[in-house]
């Protein structure tokens, strides 16, 4: 494996964990706030819905499920928590 593969692979590799992180700070406020954080199960990056995300309280999609559901990314999620933090959502 030559030098350049490598670092691509750690770059690729420290994204990966820097997303995951930031995934698990999300969920955690999430439940922390009495919500629930779903992510789409679509594994076909074709699908509207592949990497989307959707808050849920009490079974009922708050946040994100407009559509075909999972229209927010974890951004747009981090950001309705703020506002729901700062009483304004």
């Amino acid at each position: 494996m030559s030098n350049r593969t490598w670092e691509i692979n750690m770059t690729e590799a420290n994204f990966d964990r820097l997303e995951r992180n930031a995934e698990q700070r999300v969920r955690r406020q999430a439940r922390d706030l009495g919500f629930t954080l779903i992510k789409s199960k679509a594994r076909n990056p074709l699908d509207v819905t592949y990497g989307g995300f959707m808050l849920a309280m009490d079974g009922v999609s708050v946040a994100g499920g407009e559509g075909p559901g999972f229209m927010f990314d974890l951004d747009d999620i981090a950001d309705y928590l703020d506002h729901y933090e700062d009483g304004a959502a």
